[in-house]
């Protein structure tokens, strides 16, 4: 599920390490964006990681134990409000000497990321053994500027399914050529956009007919996420398969 903002299209972009790892040896780290270079990349010592450029919220002060993170409980928010400290590298065990994460158990490392000159907020999670930490995933939030809970995966749109199709009819899917967009009832629709689901917008239609047939052929084979609001500013959301 996605949360559409007021003007943009937000979505959580979250990363599964299958199987959980200790994240130890070169060429290992965290890669939010998916684009090939790890934003929080192992350094020679076990469990420290570079920074990138980026950095995390910080369990010490710029005077000490800056490098160790904050170990997190779910759901906690991350966001401007966070400990982040501008360092160079992580050590989640303070180079071998010490250890703040409970034993057992899940905990969060808060990031904030910074891709293009924006501000991104985001979160690992990772468990102490009692040996080693063990590494599970992490995600962030693709929107600029905007908060992510700590073991937030999916942000919901608060409209359920049976709703949309209450609505409108989207039809077919997949889709080829065309996508056909059919209001029922009395719901007047006010216009529609289309997203790549990296959150690109693709395009934009007024709904100013009970029906309406949008061309997708120039558009690459993926999956489409359909906005649709009505003339009361109700958003809903369908995914479009496009082949």
């Amino acid at each position: 599920m996605f949360f559409i903002c007021e003007n943009s299209f937000s979505q959580i972009v979250y990363t599964d390490i299958t199987p959980d790892e200790s994240m130890i040896g070169w060429g290992k780290g965290f890669d939010f964006n998916n684009d090939e270079e790890m934003d929080f990349s192992y350094a020679d010592m076990e469990n420290t990681f570079l920074c990138n450029g980026h950095s995390f919220w910080s369990n010490g002060t710029v005077e000490e134990k800056w490098e160790i993170p904050k170990p997190l409980v779910e759901n906690t928010p991350i966001g401007a409000g966070g400990n982040f400290l501008e360092v160079f590298d992580m050590a989640v065990n303070y180079y071998g000497g010490e250890n703040v994460f409970p034993v057992g158990q899940d905990s969060y490392i808060g990031v904030k990321l910074t891709f293009s000159d924006n501000t991104h907020y985001g979160w690992i999670r990772v468990m102490w053994d009692g040996t080693n930490y063990i590494y599970k995933d992490y995600a962030y939030q693709s929107t600029p500027n905007t908060v992510i809970n700590a073991g937030e995966k999916e942000v919901s749109t608060g409209v359920e399914d049976y709703k949309l199709d209450d609505i409108i009819s989207v039809y077919p899917n997949p889709a080829t050529d065309k996508v056909c967009i059919q209001q029922s009832g009395s719901i007047e629709l006010d216009y529609v956009s289309i997203y790549e689901m990296s959150g690109g917008l693709l395009d934009r239609f007024e709904m100013n007919q009970p029906k309406m047939e949008i061309n997708v052929s120039t558009y690459s084979d993926q999956v489409l996420l359909l906005k649709v609001v009505d003339k009361t500013g109700n958003t809903y959301f369908k995914k479009v398969l496009k082949k």
